[in-house]
């Protein structure tokens, strides 16, 4: 039996596979090459990796026993899947240092970092509310969030396998998230949560709540504007009036309201008519 263990990328499937390996003694493998530039060595410590190949593939479709697979593709079929979800602001500082670290971008962090929220191509919240709304209405699908998995990281886990049958038996412990850093520093950076708030400006926290509204509100995350000790002065609504008036627009429509947002009516139409600054 395959059982896919996805999230978009940088959201914390590598965390839950060294968790089945470490905790369950389970074996993980991947759809992606991962030992094409993370030593073999390394992906076995940190989560018992075994190359994928097509035989062993379809045996173990045929198999019994339970074969976790990572991915971050969307997956169509029936199998089983656990689906790893993280603050979406989060996800974006972690794939922007992935990718200069890894050389897949020549972009300062700032730009990357507008450009990962902006990527309508390979959009956080498209892919998110896909397996958040679709895809567990015709498959198995166990959604954990990252921040349980760092806070309780045995029940977490265990909470998905039981939602999807699959024997447990924990006679390990987890581990620490330093100790898989030490493994693989690329892989397992920081396992930090709200690290967005120290990194993320507030002109990007702005776009990224105008193109990400619904996937935050479904996963239960808080509409919340910081203050970034590393980024320009806060913007004001007069600066980017016709943006926010339409994503605030867009967040009301969707159902936010007055109360979701923590505003006063009277606050939200000064806000609309550009007379208050978001950040006062």
């Amino acid at each position: 039996m395959i059982i896919w263990v996805a999230s978009y990328p940088r959201s914390g499937n590598s965390l839950v596979m060294s968790l089945l390996w470490n905790l369950c003694g389970y074996r993980t493998s991947s759809v992606f090459d991962e030992a094409k530039d993370i030593d073999n060595e390394k992906l076995y410590n940190a989560y018992g990796y075994e190359r994928l190949t097509y035989t062993k593939f379809a045996y173990w479709m045929l198999d019994q026993k339970p074969h976790f697979i990572k991915t971050h593709n969307a997956c169509s079929d029936s199998l089983p899947a656990i689906y790893v979800v993280r603050d979406g602001r989060d996800v974006i500082c972690s794939m922007a240092h992935f990718n200069i670290t890894m050389g897949r971008t020549t972009l300062g962090f700032e730009d990357e970092l507008h450009r990962c929220i902006t990527n309508k191509g390979f959009s956080w919240s498209r892919r998110v509310l896909w397996w958040a709304r679709k895809r567990a209405l015709f498959a198995p699908t166990a959604i954990v969030k990252f921040e349980d998995l760092i806070e309780s990281p045995i029940s977490t886990l265990c909470g998905a396998l039981e939602k999807l049958r699959i024997p447990i038996d924990i006679h390990g412990i987890p581990p620490k998230f330093d100790e898989l850093h030490k493994i693989e520093p690329r892989q397992f950076r920081k396992g930090q949560v709200g690290e967005w708030k120290e990194e993320m400006s507030e002109g990007l926290q702005e776009d990224f709540w105008s193109l990400h509204w619904d996937a935050m509100k479904e996963l239960g995350y808080e509409w919340k504007l910081c203050k970034s000790q590393n980024s320009s002065p806060a913007r004001y609504v007069e600066q980017k009036q016709p943006e926010l008036q339409a994503s605030l627009l867009n967040a009301l429509v969707s159902g936010l309201g007055a109360v979701a947002l923590n505003m006063e009516n009277d606050t939200i139409s000064n806000l609309l008519d550009g007379r208050v600054g978001i950040w006062s």
